[in-house]
């Protein structure tokens, strides 16, 4: 069982060593909410357009996106300073759906060492940039145990769902979490992990 989160401020997909390709937001009963191909064509500037229409286009922070392994990608490098924010108007998205779906390909590099460390960070909505301190809550997806977490204080109260070991590397693994209510799922490459 899950618990929602009253309001979400900030919404970004954050990690080192990473590509992601075809991440998408999506209402259950209402459809496709947003939408990032991370084709080239897509991104003006730092701008990350969000290709449903609805205007939830990201901002590139130290991030590229171009192809890579075969598909398009975001591209994050090694620093881990590199992200796309995808801003507050999708964080206020998210924290209004109740049942929903989240899906993106993730490709960690077989070299990347640091996969077992706290962060490594796929997708991040927090209600502050210092949650740790000041305990108002967020939701992620992590590469990292194959989690999906939720809390309304911080990592002591958390929920979560997840495999228990960290995403495959060297190849493209589809992660994908669905909510209905405050039921979560997390699927890998189409197969239920967990509940």
């Amino acid at each position: 069982q899950l618990l929602s989160l009253k309001a979400l401020l900030t919404a970004t997909l954050v990690t080192g060593s990473v590509l992601f390709s075809q991440c998408f937001a999506q209402d259950l009963s209402n459809g496709l909410k947003l939408h990032y191909t991370f084709d080239p064509t897509t991104v003006t500037g730092s701008t990350v357009k969000d290709v449903t229409g609805n205007g939830y286009d990201g901002t590139l922070y130290t991030a590229t996106v171009g192809e890579s392994n075969g598909k398009n990608s975001l591209i994050l490098g090694t620093t881990g300073t590199a992200y796309l924010d995808m801003g507050t108007n999708t964080g206020s998205l998210v924290a209004s759906l109740t049942d929903f779906s989240m899906s993106c390909y993730v490709w960690v590099n077989s070299t990347y060492t640091s996969l077992g460390s706290n962060g490594n960070m796929i997708a991040t909505f927090s209600n502050s940039l210092d949650s740790y301190n000041n305990q108002v809550g967020y939701m992620f997806l992590q590469a990292k145990r194959s989690r999906y977490a939720i809390t309304t204080k911080r990592y002591e109260t958390e929920v979560a769902v997840q495999k228990g070991t960290d995403v495959a590397k060297g190849q493209w693994v589809q992660l994908t979490y669905t909510q209905t209510g405050t039921t979560g799922k997390l699927y890998i490459n189409g197969t239920l992990i967990s509940t």
